[in-house]
């Protein structure tokens, strides 16, 4: 840098003390005063910040068509409606979601309804399990396994 360029990046202060003005050095007097915010009028009042904005989107009402009934609800409400239909059409992704949404909102986490009887224990004699069809005994092998796993995946959560 030639002594010229030196002196055009110079500024004095008030104390006339050298100030060199460059990258994040601004001149002294375009600097914020001590004690004064940079945003002297601030966030203008009644204005949204980007949450209050997608809750507002989310929760405007729509009309849902239920059979032949019209009745409104929030977007995200029916949102979900369609994703649980399409979770009964057998649709695998939409399957996954229903139930990780009931996993987030603690559905799977419940214990069972006391005004459910529980599930009665019944062991098969040896008569009765000679009298069972192939089929019938291959159901009732899966309808076993079934129930390990599920008692094992309520374990693990």
């Amino acid at each position: 840098m030639t002594e010229q360029e030196i002196d055009n990046k110079q500024t004095f202060t008030s104390s006339h003390e050298p100030y060199e003005v460059g990258y994040g050095r601004p001149p002294k007097h375009s600097q914020f005063q001590k004690g004064q915010s940079g945003n002297l009028n601030g966030r203008p009042k009644g204005t949204q910040n980007l949450r209050d904005q997608m809750l507002e989107v989310y929760t405007r009402p729509v009309n849902l068509k239920q059979g032949s009934n019209l009745r409104s609800v929030p977007r995200v409400v029916a949102l979900l409606e369609v994703q649980f239909q399409q979770a009964l059409k057998a649709d695998v992704p939409s399957q996954k979601a229903v139930f990780n949404n009931l996993k987030e909102l603690g559905g799977l986490d419940q214990e069972p309804d006391s005004s459910v009887p529980e599930a009665e224990k019944y062991e098969l004699t040896n008569e009765e399990l000679d009298d069972l069809t192939d089929d019938q005994f291959e159901l009732i092998i899966k309808a076993q396994k079934i129930r390990t796993e599920v008692v094992a995946r309520r374990s693990i959560h």
